[in-house]
């Protein structure tokens, strides 16, 4: 499944949380380590608990300061996903039949939600999981969570009428029966092929089943293909019901466009920005649209995570910070906790906070990267020879160091150093990938190769008397104009706007940078702007211990924008990502070979460019207790564990 995360594989993590310690001469570099959506220059654990603990409600309240500004959507990623939107998103929405479990590093059958999950290997080659959940599942207002529930959300997220509204609806592409129930009729834009989604199955109150399609396997993250959430039909659709008469799971009554923008897409009202029925840990209190500041409660009606623990905290607050000033108000108290810190602006005086005493800090190398993301499809980024040339504009390495002053680590393709995959692969990686090093000469010779060699009248260009480059393309002259677009008081922005644009320049590129706030980043990354014009960005991404890019790198229409936000079409790159999720769950050996063709691969076509991996800091108040977070348990799930002293 394209977007949910679960899997059964067992991945080692062997990096936990240390202590943080300031060395003033050699601050620790990582040694070696998909969530796009991460404003960059931002910046789990469990614990054994008494009965008399875990029965004496929650109590206190922290406030968890980010850099990235919350923009105030709260339902799925079908839209799109700002990261601190999606951590608000994981904390109120929750029963996920499939979660993640520390004690094995892996995804797994929560049985606080089901009762029976049963995979059965069909004659035909596809693949059954029938899952009962267990009947004392309710939402946050008391309702009671049943198997149709389950059902709604996979048809709601498949469904053409939602299509409509913009968003992305391939999340259960893999399931038999999709494409005719996803589709509309030929030359109509009403109706489906199919109202019945014939491989989900509504079989009881509390039984549900879906059919994986042949071609989609093996899977190697095989019960991935399992998780599924739950969702209120009578909040989105009121007036509509989940049927099954024996051949497949459709919606009755009425679900139309028009119903579906009130009840979800109401900037006041709507399920996307203000949902109030749900069944995570927390529950939406407020969010105020005007200080972007969102205010979460304990949910009194939440049964517990896989282990049954319950939120001991009453209240998380979330706002944005100041990069600059982010340690003075941890300080000063405006904020409890900055999860993920990174760079030295932020990590140094956080350091010296801890020294003196005022706050508590751990470390965890971050599973992800920031970077320099290139959209392939317009102007000069979208030919190989121009994002290779760029990335030899840039001394990478004195860039993270400048950056992070040491906390920070370079990686050569999309991965982070606390993969498994990573560290099996290690040293292949060390030895044959292009480290992309400052060349000018080479980034040069490169777009000489590329047919960058002539000027804006078409005639060939003269060094040092014409200053842009120009190509011939489709009969008309390129010029080779790079427009980037960063963000505001960011200082990886602001790095790259002094360290890239003489060496571009240098060598016959135009380089423009334009600054925006964070959401307005995403709009033009996602398309959700009238005209997309830029073609580079920077900005983050994180991995979760499952590695599918396959739709990232989808050359499909469909997947332009929200799942493969590079618009790259690469064949070789979506193949090798596809051979990667085409292997049996037994075979670590093989699907990590594949892993490394397909970064082998992506290290040549250069949809982004690493710029670094941060040693990730988490600081936060003397009052927090029991937090322990790490690459993969992150505040999310460390959250449950933790109390507040006063």
């Amino acid at each position: 499944m394209k977007k949910i995360l679960a899997c059964i594989l067992v991945l080692t993590l062997l990096l936990s949380i240390t202590a943080c310690q300031k060395d003033e001469e050699t601050p620790p570099v990582n040694s070696g380590e998909s969530k796009v959506g991460e404003n960059e220059g931002n910046n789990e654990g469990n614990n054994e608990d008494n009965d008399e603990d875990v029965n004496k409600g929650p109590s206190g309240s922290i406030t968890l300061g980010s850099t990235t500004e919350l923009s105030g959507d709260f339902f799925t990623s079908m839209w799109g996903n700002n990261a601190q939107d999606a951590l608000v998103k994981d904390l109120i929405h929750g029963y996920g039949t499939i979660g993640f479990q520390r004690e094995t590093a892996a995804y797994g059958v929560d049985t606080t939600v089901v009762k029976d999950l049963k995979a059965i290997k069909n004659n035909d080659g596809t693949k059954t999981f029938e899952i009962e959940i267990n009947n004392d599942l309710t939402y946050c207002d008391g309702t009671q969570i049943k198997a149709k529930d389950y059902v709604f959300s996979i048809l709601f997220m498949s469904h053409p009428e939602v299509a409509d509204m913009g968003a992305d609806t391939s999340n259960y592409i893999d399931f038999v029966g999709y494409d005719e129930f996803n589709e509309r009729p030929e030359d109509s834009e009403e109706g489906q092929v199919s109202e019945v989604f014939t491989g989900v199955r509504l079989l009881g109150d509390y039984k549900f089943s879906v059919v994986v399609k042949a071609e989609k396997l093996p899977y190697f993250y095989d019960e991935v293909l399992a998780s599924v959430s739950p969702t209120p039909i009578k909040v989105l659709a009121p007036n509509a019901d989940v049927k099954d008469e024996g051949d497949g799971a459709k919606i009755t009554g009425e679900f139309t466009t028009e119903i579906l923008e009130k009840t979800i897409s109401d900037t006041d009202t709507g399920y996307r920005y203000n949902p109030k029925v749900t069944c995570g840990p927390y529950m939406l209190d407020k969010m105020d649209q005007t200080t972007k500041i969102a205010i979460l409660k304990a949910n009194p009606n939440y049964k517990g995570d896989y282990n049954g623990q319950k939120p001991q905290i009453a209240q998380i607050v979330i706002k944005k910070v100041n990069a600059a000033t982010q340690i003075d108000e941890l300080v000063a108290g405006d904020v409890d906790i900055l999860s993920k810190v990174g760079g030295k602006d932020g990590i140094l005086p956080g350091l010296d906070a801890v020294d003196n005493g005022s706050i508590q800090c751990a470390t965890f190398p971050r599973c992800g990267y920031g970077k320099i993301t290139f959209i392939c499809d317009i102007g000069p980024t979208q030919f190989i020879k121009v994002r290779q040339a760029i990335a030899h504009c840039l001394d990478v390495p004195e860039f993270a160091r400048q950056y992070s002053g040491g906390y920070a680590s370079t990686v050569n393709g999309a991965y982070g150093v606390a993969q498994w995959m990573y560290k099996d692969n290690a040293a292949k990686i060390g030895k044959e990938f292009n480290k992309y090093a400052l060349n000018i000469a080479k980034a040069e010779e490169l777009l000489i190769e590329d047919g960058w060699t002539l000027n804006e009248k078409g005639n060939e260009f003269v060094k040092g008397t014409d200053t842009i480059r120009h190509k011939m393309v489709d009969g008309e002259l390129m010029p080779l104009l790079i427009k980037h677009l960063a963000t505001t008081n960011n200082p990886v922005s602001d790095l790259l706007s002094t360290m890239l644009p003489a060496n571009m320049e240098s060598i016959g590129m135009s380089y423009e940078q334009t600054a925006v706030e964070f959401p307005v980043l995403l709009d033009n990354l996602y398309g959700d702007v009238p005209e997309r014009i830029y073609n580079m960005m920077n900005l983050a991404t994180g991995f979760s211990p499952v590695y599918d890019p396959f739709y990232s790198y989808n050359t499909e229409d469909r997947y332009m924008g929200i799942s493969n936000c590079n618009y790259i079409r690469d064949d070789e790159l979506m193949s090798c990502a596809k051979k990667m999720r085409e292997t049996e769950p037994s075979d670590k050996e093989g699907y990590s070979e594949k892993w490394y063709n397909f970064q082998k691969r992506w290290n040549e076509v250069l949809p982004d460019v690493p710029l670094y991996s941060d040693e990730y800091h988490a600081f936060f108040s003397k009052k927090l207790k029991n937090y322990d977070a790490d690459s993969f348990w992150t505040f999310r799930y460390a959250i449950l564990y933790a109390n507040v002293e006063e």
